[in-house]
C-alpha cells in the first residue's frame, strides 16, 4: 500500500519515493536512492499504487500518456499530511514527501 511506503520514506526524512516496475521501491535521502526491504514492483502493482494518491481526472490522464506531475494528500500514521507526486513511465516514479 502506498501509505505503507510512504511512512517508510518519512520515517527516513526521504525527499522522494520512486516507484518503477521491476525494481523495489526506493527513496532518496540525501541525494542518494536507497531501496526498500519490499518485493519487486510489476506494471500492476505500480499502477495500482499510484492509482490511491491520484483524482479520477489525474489518473485517466496518467493511462493516456503514461506520465503525470500532480500532488495529493496522503494521511500518515503520524497525522501529518504527505504531498504525493506521480510520474509513470520507466525507470522511475517519484513522490516527494
Amino acid at each position: 500500500e502506498l501509505t505503507e511506503i510512504v511512512s517508510k520514506g518519512v520515517a527516513l526524512h526521504a525527499s522522494d519515493i520512486h516507484l518503477s516496475s521491476n525494481n523495489r521501491p526506493a527513496c532518496r535521502v540525501n541525494g542518494r536512492v536507497r531501496f526498500f526491504d519490499l518485493p519487486v514492483l510489476t506494471a500492476d502493482d505500480v499502477v495500482g499504487l499510484i492509482r490511491q494518491c491520484l483524482s479520477d481526472e489525474k489518473f485517466e490522464q496518467f493511462m493516456k500518456t503514461g506520465d503525470i506531475d500532480s500532488a495529493a494528500e496522503l494521511s500518515a500514521r503520524r497525522g501529518a499530511a504527505r504531498s504525493c507526486s506521480a510520474s509513470s513511465t520507466p525507470p522511475r516514479r517519484s513522490f516527494p514527501t
